[in-house]
């Protein structure tokens, strides 16, 4: 079964938000056995993740979160139970969790573009804005 187009955009966010320096990086950071360059070390995602099922009084290993990890963050697979997860082990702000929920329902477009983009003329019905460039522009300054 094909992904659905707003969960892969929720996890293309959410790997986003987990990579940027701040709050959530240093969380699964401090848990990472070895630094991972410029990718999410998902062990320690499940260590955050384990640690809020602790903190609610569920003993969880996080080695049993390994896949629902690996999928949310691949964007394979998202449900708004881990999502909800994810945003409360990392404490993510109100702003950021709105547009991931947002983003998994497909109510808002992402902003940035993964992928390809077609260049504007090869666009069906895009047409280019005319611009006057015999116009010239002056300015005059009193003083």
């Amino acid at each position: 079964m094909e992904p659905k187009p707003g969960v892969q955009q929720a996890a293309s966010y959410l790997r986003e938000l987990l990579l940027r320096p701040g709050d959530y990086r240093q969380r699964w950071e401090q848990r990472a056995d070895r630094p991972r360059g410029r990718e999410v070390n998902q062990r320690a995602v499940c260590k955050v993740l384990a640690s809020k099922f602790r903190e609610e009084g569920q003993d969880i290993n996080e080695a049993s979160l390994k896949d629902r990890v690996s999928q949310a963050l691949r964007g394979e697979v998202l449900s708004p139970e881990t999502l909800q997860l994810f945003i409360a082990a990392f404490r993510m702000t109100d702003e950021h969790a709105a547009t991931l929920r947002q983003q998994r329902e497909g109510t808002q477009q992402a902003l940035i573009v993964i992928g390809n983009l077609e260049p504007p003329e090869q666009i069906s019905g895009h047409q280019a804005p005319h611009h006057d460039m015999e116009r010239s522009c002056s300015m005059n300054i009193t003083g």
